[in-house]
């Protein structure tokens, strides 16, 4: 269970890590460095109180100052917000580069 909570938080933070940086830096990596090392860092505090569980889950202060349901749907917004970022990553990389390849 441990294994899946924490794959689960930084799963999209190295989906958008590693189209920040491949083929080459994205414009949102340059104008934005430190979101590539906070998105892992969030993930696996998200990741740490639900390790019993096996999903992640909000501190469990934030968790009692959003609610059960906004909790969820904050986690479930934070993986889609990487992946999407990901991607927008990987389009602007796509339309920059200037090889043809």
């Amino acid at each position: 269970m441990a294994y899946r909570a924490i794959l689960h938080g930084v799963l999209g933070a190295l989906f958008y890590w590693f189209f920040a940086v491949f083929p080459e830096r994205s414009p949102l990596d340059s104008r934005v460095p430190w979101l590539k090392w906070a998105a892992p860092a969030l993930g696996i505090c998200f990741a740490v109180p639900g390790l019993r569980s096996g999903s992640i889950q909000p501190p469990s202060w934030l968790q009692n100052w959003l609610g059960d349901r906004i909790g969820g749907k904050l986690m479930t917004a934070y993986s889609y917000a990487l992946v999407t970022l990901g991607l927008i990553c990987l389009a602007a990389n796509y339309l920059r580069t200037a090889d043809k390849e």
